[in-house]
């Protein structure tokens, strides 16, 4: 008959410690940081509905963020694992060696982007923003269009006072008179439309430039190596939203509950 000793009970013990703390850190670790901004896409309803942790039995926290570069800096400093964002901030982090990478392209901008000048601003075209106040996010894909359409019209930028401003930033400038022009997207964009006149899209400045933008999800390099699982059944819950929307413009209406 086997002996049981001192020694023998300790790793007996220990053996057992070790394996409930390896299924609980694996149990924590099924948990995501997922930054997202304000912006218009079809998978937003998937996450008010909290289809993700539906179909991948994540933990999903969704922390909202004011801009691209917000986002980026949260991939960075590991606040967040996956991040929505333009392909401008995406770009400049990438270019810097912040360890993500883009897998999910959430739309081509084209006419979701646009600059819009106040009404009264004395702002017609292009040229006539020398001496005016842009209001934009930096290192978003409206200050890189926006950089880009005054090159292309003959007009320095170093001559139109680009202001760093988030969306909601933007907004209240706007309503005070602060800034002449900005260069943004929904819902501010719909909103400085009311009373404003759209100068160029980011559409028509890639037609003429050949230089698109694209709004997409990055994940952090490190979250893509662990949790590859989850990567693929939230893919396929972006490709199910895409698909429904696609297939059902005409039912996303602001009164219907997509929206």
């Amino acid at each position: 008959m086997a002996t049981i000793t001192r020694r023998t009970t300790l790793q007996a013990a220990a053996l057992l410690v070790g394996t409930v703390l390896g299924f609980s850190a694996l149990a924590q670790t099924r948990e995501v940081v997922i930054g997202y901004q304000d912006m218009v896409v079809p998978w937003r309803h998937a996450q008010e509905t909290r289809e993700v942790e539906k179909r991948t039995g994540y933990k999903v926290t969704y922390r909202k963020l004011g801009s691209g570069a917000e986002v980026v800096r949260a991939l960075a400093s590991g606040a967040i694992h996956i991040g929505e964002a333009g392909s401008s901030p995406f770009a400049s982090a990438i270019s810097q060696g912040v360890p993500i990478e883009v897998f999910w392209v959430l739309d081509n901008i084209n006419d979701a982007e646009a600059l819009v000048a106040r009404n009264g601003s004395g702002v017609n075209t292009l040229a006539d923003l020398k001496g005016k106040k842009i209001g934009l996010p930096f290192v978003s894909t409206t200050h890189f269009h926006a950089l880009v359409a005054l090159q292309d019209a003959g007009v320095d930028p170093k001559s139109v006072q680009i202001v760093n401003l988030r969306p909601p930033e933007i907004l209240a400038a706007w309503e005070r008179g602060d800034i002449d022009a900005t260069f943004v997207w929904d819902p501010v964009l719909a909103k400085a439309k009311t009373n404003g006149k759209v100068i160029i899209t980011s559409g028509q400045i890639a037609a003429k430039t050949g230089k698109a933008t694209f709004d997409g999800l990055a994940v952090t390099k490190a979250f893509a190596k662990e949790h590859d699982g989850f990567l693929a059944q939230f893919v396929q819950v972006l490709a199910d939203a895409d698909k429904a929307y696609t297939g059902h413009k005409a039912a996303w209406t602001a009164e219907s509950a997509e929206v």
